[in-house]
């Protein structure tokens, strides 16, 4: 899909791997991409053809939130290129009040968003 990877800066463009089931935990599922990774139950949000899930940086172990785009159901030009906007507007961004990129993978079928997580919960 993105055949150029100069739309998106270089400190951030990751081919990444995918592995299912990586056994964290035996009571979660869980996915993992590049050096992060998301447990399948734990969907926070959904779309047209994405599902975002609380995931985690395993270098950091900081919270992250893992955006999971099917790139199958992205069948018009016009949807990929809303995605590429999205990922390029992402990325210039950087204010308290919108979510920091930090990572784009991609894989055969998917392309991840990597995104700080948000917790609804205020202290």
């Amino acid at each position: 899909m993105f055949q150029n990877p100069t739309c998106l800066p270089q400190n951030i463009f990751s081919q990444g791997r995918v592995q299912s089931g990586l056994n964290l935990n035996r009571d979660q599922r869980r996915k993992a991409i590049d050096h992060y990774s998301y447990a399948i139950d734990q969907v926070i949000g959904q779309g047209f053809s994405s599902t975002v899930y609380k995931g985690r940086d395993e270098k950091t172990l900081q919270n992250v939130a893992v955006k999971v785009i099917d790139m199958k159901r992205l069948n018009k030009s016009i949807q990929t290129q809303l995605l590429k906007n999205e990922i390029n507007a992402l990325r210039q961004f950087n204010h308290q009040n919108i979510l920091k990129l930090f990572d784009v993978c991609y894989s055969q079928n998917n392309t991840y968003i990597i995104t700080e997580f948000c917790d609804s919960v205020q202290s």
